[in-house]
């Protein structure tokens, strides 16, 4: 049996659904990463120093046999870190070769989409997407891609 053309599939797509954020708070700010932006979370741990490199990396650290960059959150957004135990943030492929140091409580949220989509704003912010309201605070939602870029340019590499 043939199709007429001007016959249409039923409209496939999907609702847009709660999408799970981690967010946490540096000073007096808050932030948050996708879920989907994360591979992972454990202790700080141990820590090589790399000479030379902008002052936002860490140094090297090892996460289950794999070598990555560990970027420190607080430097990067031009912060002071608090004192007591930072987490380290693995980054999901295709930057799992690199990690964020975050000094902070991490918790896990779930939001709908349409409302961190429609909160997009300018910012002069190194790594942040975009600005949205979560229980009455401003949240600025952070791009990975963008915080590696931003410490690469400050070495003069150019990814």
């Amino acid at each position: 049996m043939r199709r007429d053309p001007a016959e249409r599939m039923p409209d496939m797509t999907l609702p847009q659904g709660p999408e799970r954020l981690l967010m946490f708070d540096i000073s007096s700010r808050r932030y948050a990463l996708r879920e989907t932006s994360v591979a992972g979370l454990i202790e700080c741990g141990h820590v090589r120093p790399v000479p030379g490199a902008p002052a936002a990396v860490v140094g090297l650290t090892d996460w289950r046999g794999h070598v990555m960059t560990l970027i420190d959150l607080h430097r990067v957004l031009d912060d002071t870190p608090e004192r007591g135990p930072s987490c380290i943030v693995r980054l999901a492929a295709p930057l799992e070769r690199a990690a964020l140091r975050v000094h902070s409580t991490l918790r896990l949220v779930e939001m709908r989409v349409a409302a961190i989509d429609a909160a997009g704003a300018e910012c002069a912010t190194p790594g942040v997407e975009s600005r949205f309201e979560h229980d009455d605070r401003m949240v600025s939602l952070l791009d990975p891609q963008a915080i590696i870029l931003h410490v690469a340019a400050q070495s003069g590499v150019h990814c």
